[in-house]
């Protein structure tokens, strides 16, 4: 299966109490840009807008920081990545639509390429 997302980088400047540091935001990453972030820090958190995936380390940026900084505009799923699962952003959605989000999800072509076809979802919030 041929993937045609493009795949990039950007930074994003954070004040920090020592300084001001650049954060990189991952679109489309690789297995291995996702297993690096999660070999310093094991709270990531994603966003998928545009047909595209973003990741970042949670410590850093929230989705605003990712969203105003980034100009991503339309409608976005807030994901928080862990090892091995992907839980949804709150949601307070209908059964059937949370089934139909859980299934687009499931089967994003960026997530398949981390997580694998086995990976699981939780949604802490639902009807």
């Amino acid at each position: 299966m041929i993937d045609l997302m493009e795949k990039f980088m950007a930074t994003i400047d954070v004040v920090t109490a020592t300084g001001v540091s650049s954060v990189p935001v991952f679109v489309n990453p690789s297995p291995y840009e996702v297993n690096t972030l999660f070999a310093k820090s094991k709270h990531l958190r994603g966003l998928i807008a545009e047909n595209q995936l973003y990741v970042w380390d949670a410590y850093h940026l929230n989705h605003v920081d990712v969203i105003n900084n980034m100009a991503i505009n339309g409608s976005k799923i807030e994901l928080y990545l862990y090892p091995d699962y992907v839980e949804l952003g709150t949601l307070n959605l209908p059964a059937k639509q949370l089934y139909e989000l859980e299934e687009k999800i499931k089967n994003f072509s960026p997530l398949i390429r981390i997580y694998g076809h086995n990976f699981s979802i939780n949604h802490p919030f639902n009807n």
